[in-house]
């Protein structure tokens, strides 16, 4: 299946061309995203994207407010513009020398509780923190995930700084051999 797909028009045009080629009559569109949606349970998800708290209060200020935070917001969306120009500039140089230079972006995923299930009794059971940090090379466009569990450690700056250590000590060994 081909990347980039966002809607159920554009995966029936798929659809089409793929009868087109088989010598296949293709249904209709409203049939095919009825059977996409109810007989496969398939939906396409939109994440949300995370919004800083300056990003929150300005949008959320009352007009007054927003007079205040104006000056403010407009440094914060010049700092934010001239971040990802900076982080673009990096990834090109990453490009150019990847053997000695990686550039890699990390995300502590929200808490997952084990067991997780849709029964209201999990809701009231112990369960088990887990914590996952993921650590994206864009060089090379390599995941690594890093995860463990409440019993072995906390989620604090140790433990981020112990998988991003260990997340380059792996690096520097690969480029090594």
């Amino acid at each position: 299946m081909e990347d980039g797909i966002k809607s159920h028009a554009h995966l029936y045009r798929l659809y089409r061309e793929w009868c087109l080629e088989n010598n296949r009559q293709a249904g209709k569109s409203n049939k095919y995203k009825e059977i996409f949606q109810h007989e496969f349970n398939l939906s396409f998800f939109r994440p949300k994207k995370d919004q800083c708290d300056k990003c929150v209060a300005m949008e959320n200020a009352s007009p007054q407010m927003k007079e205040q935070l104006t000056i403010q917001h407009s440094e914060h969306i010049r700092n934010k513009e001239e971040s990802r120009k900076f982080m673009a500039e990096e990834q090109e140089r990453g490009k150019m020398d990847p053997e000695r230079i990686i550039i890699a972006c990390f995300d502590l995923q929200k808490v997952l509780q084990c067991p997780r299930g849709e029964v209201s009794s999990y809701y009231y059971k112990s369960k088990l923190d887990c914590y996952n940090l993921s650590i994206y090379n864009c060089n090379t466009r390599e995941g690594n995930c890093y995860m463990w569990h409440a019993g072995t450690a906390k989620r604090g700056s140790s433990e981020i700084g112990s998988c991003v250590y260990s997340f380059i000590v792996s690096k520097v060994e690969k480029g090594a051999k």
